[in-house]
């Protein structure tokens, strides 16, 4: 298989004949030359990543800003991460906020919309922490709602603990609990930690032990060891 250096390989996928097939004009054939060239740099990226070798993170890092450069979403919201984490580059807030803004402004039209959501909850957590963009906790929780509101579960986690402390949002137990819950639905082990605590608690939901402990018992099965102690206590 051709090297990254050498340009992309199709490895397999949907393969995007050079010549536009009956149905199409050229003008919408090269309207989807960058998204297919994007695709195929991402489809090298996962290829080193899976290969899980710390010498394949210049590639992995080649690939991505490949596919930025001719302005895949994907590969936005994954150099974002890059740069976020400092791994593979120099660290840069501003970088990551700036391609994670990229990434989540996407047509919710697009096929690769399911990385809106994803990219708006990295996002929110630069405002939130003032990372690379001026904080602001408003902005994060509009930022969390909106992702939210496509059931990503971090963005569930972060919304409920903003109104849990009134940051950047009027405090709200019920309201806590409500996006908590959603989180919990998809086993996300913090979420059910604070669930059953706000149940044991009786925060913005009536309390009950019985509750409390059923919801800590399925953390501890999912390795949360913050339940675990909860349960020691109860």
């Amino acid at each position: 298989m051709q090297p990254p250096g050498n340009g992309p390989q199709d490895s397999g996928g949907d393969h995007m004949d050079i010549a536009p097939d009956q149905d199409q004009s050229w003008g919408h054939w090269l309207e989807e030359l960058p998204e297919t060239v994007g695709r195929l740099w991402l489809d090298k990226y996962f290829e080193y990543t899976h290969q899980q070798e710390e010498e394949m993170l210049e590639d992995q890092i080649r690939c991505l800003k490949a596919a930025v450069g001719v302005g895949h979403a994907v590969g936005q919201y994954h150099l974002g991460l890059f740069y976020r984490r400092g791994k593979g580059v120099p660290r840069s807030y501003s970088k990551a906020a700036e391609l994670f803004a990229k990434a989540a402004a996407l047509d919710e039209n697009n096929r690769f919309s399911y990385v809106i959501p994803m990219a708006q909850e990295q996002l929110a957590m630069c405002y939130h922490l003032g990372q690379g963009v001026e904080q602001s906790s408003t902005k994060a929780v509009e930022l969390w709602t909106k992702a939210a509101d496509k059931n990503n579960a971090d963005a569930l986690v972060n919304l409920g603990s903003a109104y849990a402390n009134g940051q950047g949002v009027a405090q709200s137990h019920s309201k806590a609990v409500e996006q908590w819950t959603k989180a919990a639905d998809q086993n996300h082990t913090n979420e059910l930690l604070n669930l059953g605590t706000s149940y044991a608690q009786g925060r913005g939901v009536e309390q009950s032990w019985t509750k409390a402990v059923e919801l800590w018992t399925k953390a501890v099965a999912l390795g949360s060891k913050g339940s675990y102690y909860n349960l020691g206590v109860a």
